[in-house]
């Protein structure tokens, strides 16, 4: 079974080296025989153990239980958003561009099964975040340290679990049908996945009055006990801890096997959604580019995993929010810091948009479209999401105080600045052909870097400099910055 999982991981990135215009053949299959499932999964563990480091840090200094039981509730918390992200976002971008289709014709009763095993290939990483509390906690408690480990595993199950149920609600249809309900549905998702996000902060904001009033709330887990990932502060229950987990597992090991089941039923006939009226045809508006833009978010907009991802700069910037509801002030400090970190994070919805092709890619490549046409739409459908956040950030600052209002052009100017560095710099190769280049670690890492700069030349100004010469220094930057991207894109980028 290994085997087959092995090779269709070999075939996902041979699906995405073909796409990469920057490879020749000969290039493409050096590559590819570079891939390695153990060493992939080595190294992004490797990296992912220093985070949890950081998370284990607030049990080392503690051993008051019910402190440690509200900081392992986080820590399980973060392996159920991550083995739920991952499944959502992967399975669609592997179900997008036919990874599977080979599979149906093989004499297999449950093909979705080596999909569950190709995902959480992309999720075992995770347990690198939770082994530093892990072994902290059995450290000082041996028994609750194993039942964290225990508990950490049947959250990934459970989040990979409910992301192959979500998969197989919303992510298996085949829509030929535009209807007026869609944008609503979609708003709904939104809100829903906003309001989770929001959730997670909560539980965080949570966790530190925890920490400074302990005492208050010695009955408060006992309450909630039955619900996950509350039930894992139990942990120093052993009996009633084992008793929940195994029930946990039970519960989801039967929803597991329903959900598979669906799913590859969903792949071997997916769902039609057909107009039942035919309509007229209707030409776009806006050329090539805002074509090319629209069309990357309808694509978007019509799976709930992609939607998820494009709201990670939202996710940044939550906890700011909470704190400004709280308190009541809203300086224009913290509007322009906050609109500097959506910006500055706006730079992993590239990977996102540069998934949604798919298939789509080679029949792009028989269209007259040119190399920066395609760029700049997918730097402005990039820009969209963080845009309208930065409008919404301007208008509830306005509501605090009046001089928010001039941040406006940086709510429109900043992300969309930062989207066009992060397209330049990655389209930057010879020849006009349209294609998907290829991402590393240490390509994530100049971006990032490249964008901080970018970022932070227009946001210091304005935050240590009390005149309106920082707002015209801030403006100016944007503003050049912009015509130079711009023109980049149009002369450079052939």
């Amino acid at each position: 079974m290994f085997e087959v999982v092995r090779i269709l991981y070999k075939e996902l990135h041979y699906q995405m080296l073909k796409r990469n215009p920057r490879l020749s053949d000969e290039k493409m299959f050096k590559a590819l025989k570079k891939v390695s499932v153990k060493r992939n999964v080595v190294k992004i563990s490797f990296l992912y153990l220093f985070f949890g480091s950081f998370l284990a840090s607030g049990i080392v200094f503690t051993d008051e239980k019910v402190v440690m039981s509200s900081l392992v509730v986080t820590v399980a918390t973060l392996s159920f958003v991550f083995a739920f992200y991952v499944t959502v976002v992967n399975s669609s971008h592997s179900l997008s561009i036919g990874l599977f289709e080979p599979v149906k014709v093989l004499p297999v009763r449950i093909g979705a099964v080596y999909l569950s095993e190709l995902l959480l290939l992309d999720i075992i990483p995770t347990l690198a975040i939770t082994i530093p509390s892990v072994v902290v906690i059995t450290i000082k408690y041996p028994l609750p340290g194993i039942l964290l480990f225990l508990w950490t595993l049947v959250g990934i199950f459970i989040g990979h679990t409910i992301g192959l149920l979500v998969l197989s609600t919303f992510g298996l249809r085949v829509s030929y049908r535009k209807t007026k309900g869609q944008l609503l549905r979609n708003l709904i998702r939104i809100f829903g996945l906003i309001v989770i996000m929001s959730a997670f902060y909560a539980l965080n904001y949570f966790q530190r009055y925890l920490m400074q009033h302990s005492e208050r709330f010695e009955g408060v887990f006992e309450k909630y006990v039955l619900a996950y990932p509350f039930s894992v502060s139990s942990i120093f229950e052993p009996e009633r801890s084992s008793i929940l987990l195994v029930a946990y597992a039970f519960v989801f090991l039967l929803l597991y096997r329903f959900s598979i089941n669906r799913v590859w039923k969903g792949v071997l006939e997916p769902k039609m959604v057909v107009e039942s009226r035919p309509k007229s045809f209707t030409a776009g508006f806006g050329g090539p580019i805002l074509a090319l833009a629209i069309k990357d978010l309808r694509l978007v907009f019509r799976k709930t995993s992609m939607i998820a991802g494009l709201l990670i700069p939202l996710y940044f910037i939550l906890p700011q929010i909470f704190m400004v509801v709280r308190n009541g002030k809203f300086p224009k400090e913290l509007v322009i810091g906050m609109m500097a970190i959506i910006s500055f994070f706006s730079t992993v919805n590239a990977d996102i948009l540069l998934r949604v092709e798919g298939k789509e890619i080679d029949f792009l490549r028989i269209l007259p479209v040119k190399k920066s046409q395609f760029i700049l739409g997918k730097a402005i459908s990039m820009s969209v999401l963080p845009i309208v956040f930065s409008i919404i950030l301007v208008c509830l600052g306005f509501y605090f105080d009046r001089i928010a209002l001039t941040f406006l052009p940086h709510a429109f100017l900043m992300p969309l600045d930062v989207s066009l560095l992060t397209m330049i710099y990655l389209f930057h190769y010879k020849g006009e052909e349209i294609g998907i280049p290829g991402k590393s670690l240490l390509k994530t890492i100049l971006i990032l870097t490249i964008n901080g700069i970018f970022v932070g030349i227009v946001t210091l100004p304005l935050l240590f400099i009390a005149s309106p010469i920082s707002f015209v220094i801030s403006l100016s930057t944007l503003l050049i910055i912009f015509i130079i991207t711009f023109g980049l894109m149009l002369r450079v980028l052939k």
